[in-house]
């Protein structure tokens, strides 16, 4: 448990805001009024990623879950979803982002 602790705060001070630090990894890049809606999206989804690991039957890995779908409880697949959803809107508004990026450069 001690170890989950130590990753979730070197998660949230590697999203500290910082000046330099706009969400820019080479290829991957977005505008920069977008880093506020990733720092908000990406605690959420490792959050309900952790959830649902702790939640899950134990034998079951997590990208086996929708095909049990219906055989596993009701915080198994309310974690799964949220998991899913958040997962979803993030790279829906990375991908948005790149393009918005690139749409700038031209």
């Amino acid at each position: 448990m001690a170890r989950l602790h130590t990753a979730m705060l070197a998660v949230l001070l590697a999203a500290l805001p910082g000046p330099a630090l706009s969400f820019n990894f080479g290829m991957v890049r977005v505008p920069d009024w977008m880093d506020r809606y990733f720092l908000i999206l990406l605690p959420i989804v490792a959050g309900a990623f952790a959830l649902t690991a702790l939640v899950k039957p134990h034998g079951l890995p997590i990208n086996r879950i929708p095909h049990h779908f219906g055989q596993v409880g009701f915080f198994t697949r309310l974690s799964y979803l949220i998991l899913a959803a958040s997962f979803a809107i993030t790279m829906i508004l990375l991908f948005v982002g790149m393009g918005l990026r690139r749409a700038a450069e031209l």
